[in-house]
């Protein structure tokens, strides 16, 4: 990450959600570049989806598709939680 990176992610920061039932949070708790439990506090009031194990490209999202597009049309239609291996890190 570059200076101007943390720039950019700065200027965009909420401080406050004000609309949290607008949100979708999906998170992986085996993220190796960022903390799931940070997006789990900030996004509490939204939906959210917590799958044990993972990685940071998001494994197996497309079964979360089918999710995705329910909550896009107003409705919570989230698959059961299942665990996931951890991705290998180099």
């Amino acid at each position: 990450m570059t200076r101007e990176h943390l720039a950019q992610l700065t200027a965009i920061k909420l401080d406050h959600i004000k609309r949290p039932e607008q949100f979708l949070l999906l998170v992986q708790t085996a993220d190796e570049t960022l903390d799931y439990r940070e997006a789990v506090e900030k996004y509490a009031q939204s939906v959210q989806y917590v799958q044990p194990g993972g990685s940071h490209g998001f494994e197996a999202f497309d079964r979360l598709i089918p999710a995705i597009l329910a909550f896009a049309e107003g409705r919570v239609a989230l698959p059961p939680v299942i665990s996931l291996p951890e991705a290998t890190r180099n």
